[in-house]
């Protein structure tokens, strides 16, 4: 996988995360030529102005959640590759505010979705989101709320990629990190 990367061109989105970042370092040390497209990152200081991401690739910074400006921070870039990192990952913030939980990791998903398959060149689209907590903890832990607000986006971004699971002839995978003790795994799901 690491030469079918090495000088491609490669949109990330939310390269301005932490698992956005370490993606773009690994695919700027393999020489693939990418462009970040996130909102500005959260903190000061930050994991992307610390290892330097903001330097190494052509930083674009725009709401996955509108679609236009989306398509402009992308504009001119013809992407080989997509990854899909952006998201509203906060368990905690999707009690508080479902409606942008869903908008970004939903609609934003789909907008990507659809960016991508704009694209001539595209080979192949890749959809990262993290599963960070079990059902029943959380229902534990927050008894008097509905737990699934952040879940339900999961579930949901499964039904958003079923048509798109072929783009011209490019396949969808949509991959899962799982934390659980004493570690993390991927698992993918072909579409």
């Amino acid at each position: 996988m690491l030469e079918a990367l090495a000088g491609r061109r490669v949109l990330v989105t939310g390269h301005s995360g932490f698992k956005g970042g370490w993606l773009c370092l690994w695919l700027d040390r393999l020489g693939a030529e990418v462009r970040g497209i996130s909102l500005p990152p959260p903190t000061d200081p930050s994991f992307f102005a610390a290892t330097g991401v903001d330097g190494l690739v052509d930083s674009r910074f725009a709401d996955i959640r509108d679609a236009k400006a989306l398509q402009e921070a992308a504009a001119g870039f013809d992407a080989e590759v997509v990854f899909h990192l952006a998201a509203q990952p906060i368990v905690r913030l999707s009690h508080r505010e479902p409606a942008d939980t869903f908008a970004t990791n939903v609609v934003g998903t789909a907008n990507v979705l659809d960016l991508a398959r704009s694209m001539p060149s595209l080979r192949g689209a890749i959809v990262v989101t993290s599963e960070s907590f079990s059902p029943l903890i959380v229902a534990l832990r927050f008894p008097l709320r509905m737990p699934w607000n952040w879940k339900s986006c999961r579930v949901v971004i499964r039904i958003v990629l079923f048509p798109y699971r072929v783009i011209r002839s490019s396949q969808v995978r949509y991959w899962s990190a799982v934390s659980t003790p004493p570690g993390n795994f991927v698992r993918t799901i072909s579409m």
